[in-house]
């Protein structure tokens, strides 16, 4: 009997961490320089959900609440399992603390800008060192609405901003 493939999530999010680490794009990823970039790109959500003492800015990818969609497209032929079709949603929290409410606002909005450049031009999630090899995709591509908002209105206007992004991904398994 063979096993069913379902994706690891947890692989998925590593790799978005490695893309964004070994971006081209220095907006992205500036360790020890808080002028650009971002001091801190982790997977999972920090300990306690605790916004103060933390580096900034920082960005840290989970998983959105509504994370998964699976839908099974039924078996090929006896003894199979088919094919399933994967949108997983990857949330990514953004957080940033300067001196007043705008330099806060304006540093998040060129951080957010290059963040979503760098992972539409890396729909597939292929392996930053490995770009020509066709195993190395975890993902099909980006499918659907690319949705950023505000974590609360109660940062609006204040030195420490948060944002989420959430990014569908299309993946298929067998």
């Amino acid at each position: 009997m063979d096993l069913v493939t379902e994706p690891d999530y947890w692989a998925i999010k590593e790799r978005i961490q490695l893309i964004l680490k070994k971006s081209a794009n220095d907006q992205i990823w500036q360790e020890g320089n808080q002028a650009t970039g971002f001091q801190k790109i982790e997977v999972g959500l920090p300990s306690n959900n605790v916004m103060g003492g933390l580096t900034y800015p920082a960005c840290y990818i989970t998983n959105a609440d509504d994370m998964e969609t699976d839908q099974v497209r039924g078996p090929a032929s006896a003894g199979s399992h088919g094919m399933s079709q994967h949108v997983f949603k990857v949330k990514f929290l953004l957080i940033e603390q300067k001196e007043d409410g705008q330099e806060c606002e304006k540093s998040l909005d060129t951080i957010q800008k290059n963040l979503k450049e760098v992972l539409k031009a890396n729909y597939s999630l292929r392996h930053p060192d490995s770009i020509t090899d066709a195993t190395t995709a975890l993902a099909t591509g980006i499918i659907g609405n690319i949705v950023v908002s505000k974590f609360s209105a109660e940062y609006d206007g204040k030195p420490l901003e948060v944002r989420l992004i959430t990014i569908p991904y299309w993946l298929h398994t067998s």
